[in-house]
């Protein structure tokens, strides 16, 4: 089943601001996709210095959504205020019910079971989160008005193999992701998330955060045996 890859790429953003955000993300999205009721098998999310990166698998491509019933105005209200709820729920006034509830007596519309194509559910769930997060430091630069931790330089997403296409702000979203090293700068169009994992990793990236606190760790535990030090290390650095 297809996967959803997605990473923000911006400017070197502090410890804290971008782990806060990585946590919030992740809140975010998992919220989103159950309220669109969008299934999918699990949700990662990793972060480094300058990547945010978002990796959901087994998402269906179409989601069945069932009819629903939407509460409207109060039964007797002006005409006008019964024509909006009805155009607002592109339906008709044949489609409208009176129902007897606790506060009283309501025109309510039931929706048709519709299906809908899982990209049009993420790009809206992704936009969504993305303008929720919360940052305790934020910044606009250049003539843009897009708030990020520090600029925001690209955006990366791919579902099922494919660009899932959105503009944020001034960016627009693509299948390329960067690596900038010693003055260079490298390119790569991906489709999927192991080739990007692979190519991170070719140039010595190592994308999950958990993995390269264990190789320092790994690194301080063999420096210390071969110096005869004692142990202790400050996890918070």
């Amino acid at each position: 089943m297809p996967e959803l890859l997605l990473e923000l790429y911006s400017e070197e953003i502090p410890p804290k601001l971008q782990i806060s955000a990585r946590k919030e993300l992740k809140l975010l999205l998992v919220k989103a996709l159950e309220e669109e009721c969008l299934k999918y098998k699990l949700i990662s999310t990793y972060s480094s210095p300058t990547r945010l990166t978002v990796l959901i698998t087994e998402i269906p491509e179409k989601v069945k959504i069932s009819s629903k019933e939407i509460k409207g105005p109060k039964v007797g209200v002006l005409d006008d205020i019964l024509n909006s709820f009805v155009r607002a729920n592109s339906a008709s006034k044949k489609d409208i019910f009176k129902k007897e509830i606790e506060k009283g007596n309501f025109y309510f519309i039931k929706t048709k079971p519709k299906e809908v194509l899982s990209k049009d559910l993420l790009i809206k769930i992704i936009l969504n989160s993305l303008a929720s997060l919360s940052w305790r430091k934020s910044m606009r630069w250049s003539d843009k008005n897009l708030l990020w931790g520090r600029p925001l330089m690209s955006i990366l997403a791919i579902f099922n193999r494919k660009v899932l296409s959105f503009n944020y702000g001034h960016l627009k979203s693509k299948d390329t992701t960067v690596v900038e090293q010693d003055l260079s700068i490298k390119y790569k169009k991906v489709k999927s998330y192991s080739e990007y994992q692979i190519f991170l990793k070719n140039n010595k990236i190592i994308l999950d955060h958990d993995e390269r606190e264990k190789k320092i760790l790994k690194k301080f535990e063999t420096i210390c045996r071969s110096k005869n030090f004692k142990e202790f290390f400050d996890k918070r650095l």
